[in-house]
């Protein structure tokens, strides 16, 4: 073996332990997520199931792109080992830095949830709110109509 070959092989083993450990804080952010915002056990599941989904297709499309597919055993010992030394190493000391990000994104998702429904709400409060109160005083006002009509039957027939 030439020196560029072990060069990219060496380079690949470090670039997936990078990864292995990158996949279990992106696991642990969603997690922390998930307990920021109360999630119940099904929404973990399926948050879980899609992290997992994304970052194996994003991890087949960086093997294929920049290492034209390579996956050989000791591709994937790396990544094994990268996620056991994140777990056994540096979790302790990154889960402060994981519920500040956890806190971070839920606040920017609710303020973009909030810049970009506005609209919808304000729509929803003056159009469809108003169209409904008149659609129900309409049924109301008929509804009356109807018993009145009633009742002069009924008063009708009383008398005769």
């Amino acid at each position: 073996m030439n020196n560029t070959l072990l060069y990219e092989q060496l380079q690949l083993i470090c670039c997936m332990i990078a990864v292995g450990a990158l996949l279990f804080v992106l696991m642990d952010i969603v997690n922390e997520i998930g307990i920021q915002a109360k999630w119940k056990k099904r929404y973990h599941i399926i948050a879980e199931f899609m992290t997992v989904l994304l970052l194996g297709f994003c991890m087949c499309v960086f093997l294929i792109m920049r290492y034209h597919g390579l996956l050989r055993m000791y591709v994937v010992f790396a990544l094994i080992l990268g996620a056991i030394l994140y777990a056994r190493l540096l979790r302790q000391y990154c889960i402060h830095v994981l519920r500040v990000l956890a806190k971070g994104s839920l606040w920017i998702y609710g303020k973009t949830t909030t810049i970009l429904l506005l609209p919808w709400k304000m729509l929803y409060r003056h159009v469809f709110c108003r169209a409904k109160k008149y659609v129900q005083k309409m049924k109301q006002h008929r509804q009356e109509l109807k018993e009145n009509e009633m009742d002069a039957v009924d008063h009708l027939e009383e008398i005769i």
